[in-house]
């Protein structure tokens, strides 16, 4: 049994190339309405007022896609010991590389990551707060359970994404 994809109310999933506006899992929500244009799910719950507007294509066979194994270091136990990163209201703060226990963003904070290898356990992240890669490469591997608040960025700082890589196991 997989997940459920709620969208909406009112929002509307769309993409420059189509093949880019796929929504994929077991059960779907749409609420009132919500626009999508390609649907690939076991269980389709649509309000009255939503719309698909391309194709909806059942069942979902699972696994939708082959991934490879995730590398070993996110496991890493160094996590279990390690600080606890807590940022409150507004605050920033600059990490260099290493091994950190549970991170906690409230709400606007901004985690600000050195070029290097970071090790995490968790990540729960406030409305609005932000992990940004500052220029160079910057690798994650998150182990135990990430959760995002609405307005939540992660990205690098430059506009290459190859700078920023996330590795996770995490549960949400």
């Amino acid at each position: 049994k997989g997940g459920t994809l709620s969208m909406g109310p009112e929002s509307v999933e769309t993409a420059v190339r189509r093949d880019k506006a796929l929504a994929c899992s077991d059960i779907i929500q749409l609420k009132p309405k919500s626009t999508v244009v390609d649907l690939i799910t076991n269980d389709l719950r649509a309000e009255a007022s939503s719309h698909v507007t391309g194709v909806i294509q059942k069942p979902l066979a699972t696994p939708f896609l082959d991934l490879p194994p995730l590398p070993k270091e996110v496991n890493a136990r160094c996590v279990d010991s390690a600080p606890k990163v807590a940022l409150a209201k507004g605050q920033a703060r600059t990490l260099t590389p290493g091994c950190y226990g549970d991170v906690t963003l409230e709400k606007n904070g901004r985690l600000f990551l050195q070029p290097g290898v970071y090790k995490f356990r968790s990540w729960k992240l406030g409305v609005s707060s932000s992990i940004v890669g500052n220029p160079g490469k910057v690798t994650v591997y998150l182990r135990d359970s990430w959760t995002s608040a609405p307005g939540v960025l992660i990205g690098p700082s430059s506009s290459i994404s190859t700078q920023l890589e996330i590795f996770t196991g995490a549960k949400s």
